[in-house]
C-alpha cells in the first residue's frame, strides 16, 4: 500500500496521481488474517529491500500452496486501520499491558493503594500557564503525582484549561504526554492553549490522515535545532511575586482554618454560622471577656436568646418599659396567684373607672389627669388650698383659677 495525492489545477485538464514521499506498507488486515489463520507470515517490504515485482513473487510462492494467486493490478481507495493497529499493539505488548494498574482494575482486580499523597505537593510547585481554580488544582496534582483518574465536567468548566495546564506541568518535570482525542477541535483547542503560552515547539500534531512520516520528521527536527532558553530577570521576578502570593494566601489559609482556643472553633465555621444570620437585625451589644467564653456560654447564651425570643411577643423587645419589669416575687403558689389575679382585676376595673372620669375632669378644668397617681397629685394640692386661710371655698369653685 503506497499513500498517493490527486490533484487537479482546473476542471478541464485531467487529474495527476501523485506518490507521496512515505514508507510502503503492507496490508495489515491481509498479513494478520494470514498470520492467524494460516501461520504465513509475510515479511515487510522495507525488510526484504527488493523491487515491487521481486516482492510480490516471493509472496507469491508463499500463498501458492493455500491456491492463491497475485494480480498485479492497481487500485485507489480510502483505507483505514485504527482498529487493527491497536489490535496489533495490544498483541505484541500484551505482557507489558498486563502489568498495568489500570488495565487490572479494569479486569476485576483490586487497585493497589498508592503511598504518595497529593496533600505533599504544594501550589507554587505546580507549573500552570493558564489561571486554575481549587479543584483544578488538584487534577494537575493528581497528574504529578501520577495518580490514575477521570477528570469529568459540563461544557465550559474548564477541561481543556486543566488538560493545558496538566501537559505543561509534565513537561516541566520532563516527561512526555500523548494527548489522544477522537475529535479534532478538542486537539486544537488545547494546541491553540500551548501554542499561546509558547509551548508550540513542545508539541507534535499527530491525527488521522493528515499527518505522515516526513511531516513528522521534519518537525522533530525543527525542535531539535531549537537553541534552549533560559528564563529572563524579568521571568525570575515574576515567580518571586507568585511565590510571595501563594505564602499571603496559604497564611490566610491557616488562620482561617486554625482551631481557636476556649471557643474550640475555627474562624472559618464561626464565618460561616454568621452568614446564615445575614437576615437577622443587627444589635450591638458588648460582651465583656468575650475571649475567655467557651462553648457552655455560647450553648447557654442560644438558650437564654432562645427563650427570650419566644417571650417577645408578649413583653416586647425592650423589656425593661414592659409593667412587669422589676416583679421579683418568688412565691409563685396557687394560692399567691389567684390573689395576684383578683388585685389585676380590680385594677383593671379602676382603669376603667377612671379613664372617663379623667376625661370629664380634662374637658371641665383643663387638668390632664389620665393616671391614678396624677388624681392623688391633685387630690392632695386641693386639700391643702382648702386648709389655706387665704383661699375660700367659694374661690375654690370660681373659674378665676389658673393651675401652672
Amino acid at each position: 500500500m503506497i499513500p498517493i495525492s490527486i490533484e487537479n489545477k482546473s476542471s478541464v485538464e485531467p487529474c495527476k496521481i501523485k506518490v507521496i514521499d512515505d514508507d510502503i506498507i503492507l496490508n495489515p488486515t491481509f498479513a494478520y488474517k494470514l498470520q492467524n489463520e494460516f501461520g504465513i507470515t509475510l515479511p515487510e517490504y522495507e525488510e526484504a529491500n527488493v523491487e515491487i515485482n521481486s516482492y510480490l513473487a516471493t509472496v507469491e510462492e508463499m500463498i501458492s500452496k493455500l491456491g492463491w494467486s497475485v494480480s498485479r493490478e492497481c487500485h485507489i481507495g480510502v483505507f483505514s486501520f485504527q482498529k487493527i493497529n491497536m489490535y496489533k499493539d495490544l498483541k505484541d505488548n500484551s505482557a507489558i499491558i498486563a502489568t498495568s494498574e489500570n488495565v487490572r482494575a479494569l479486569m476485576g482486580e483490586a487497585p493497589m493503594t498508592a503511598s504518595d499523597s497529593i496533600t505533599s505537593i504544594s501550589e507554587e510547585e505546580l507549573c500552570c500557564v493558564i489561571d486554575a481554580d481549587s479543584s483544578q488544582s488538584e487534577a494537575i496534582k493528581m497528574a504529578k503525582s501520577g495518580k490514575s483518574f477521570v477528570l469529568q465536567g459540563p461544557p465550559g468548566t474548564g477541561k481543556s484549561q486543566t488538560i493545558t495546564n496538566m501537559i505543561a506541568d509534565c513537561l516541566h518535570d520532563g516527561k512526555t504526554v500523548l494527548f489522544v482525542s477522537e475529535k479534532l477541535a478538542a486537539l486544537s483547542v488545547v494546541y491553540e492553549k500551548l501554542k499561546k503560552a509558547g509551548l508550540e515547539e513542545f508539541c507534535l500534531e499527530l491525527h488521522s490522515h493528515k499527518a505522515n512520516k516526513k511531516q513528522v520528521i521534519d518537525e522533530l527536527c525543527e525542535t531539535i535545532k531549537t537553541p534552549k532558553s533560559t528564563l529572563s530577570e524579568r521571568a525570575h521576578h515574576e515567580l518571586e511575586l507568585k511565590k510571595n502570593a501563594w505564602d499571603q494566601l496559604a497564611g490566610y489559609t491557616n488562620e482561617l482554618h486554625k482551631n481557636r482556643p476556649v471557643i474550640n472553633k475555627t474562624l472559618y465555621q464561626i464565618y460561616n454560622q454568621i452568614s446564615e444570620c445575614k437576615n437577622a437585625p443587627i444589635i450591638e451589644f458588648v460582651i465583656p471577656d468575650i475571649n475567655d467564653k467557651a462553648t457552655d456560654y455560647a450553648y447557654e447564651a442560644i438558650s437564654c436568646f432562645e427563650r427570650y425570643s419566644e417571650y417577645v411577643p408578649t413583653i416586647g423587645y425592650d423589656y425593661r418599659i414592659n409593667p412587669w419589669y422589676g416583679f421579683n416575687v418568688s412565691d409563685i403558689s396557687y394560692a399567691v396567684r389567684s390573689r395576684l389575679k383578683t388585685d389585676l382585676r380590680s385594677a383593671h376595673k379602676l382603669c376603667l373607672d377612671l379613664k372617663p372620669l379623667s376625661e370629664k375632669i380634662r374637658l371641665e378644668y383643663a387638668i390632664s389627669a389620665d393616671n391614678l397617681s396624677s388624681l392623688r397629685l391633685y387630690q392632695r394640692f386641693f386639700t391643702l388650698l382648702k386648709k389655706s386661710k387665704f383661699i375660700t371655698p367659694t374661690l375654690l369653685n370660681s373659674d378665676n383659677i389658673t393651675l401652672a
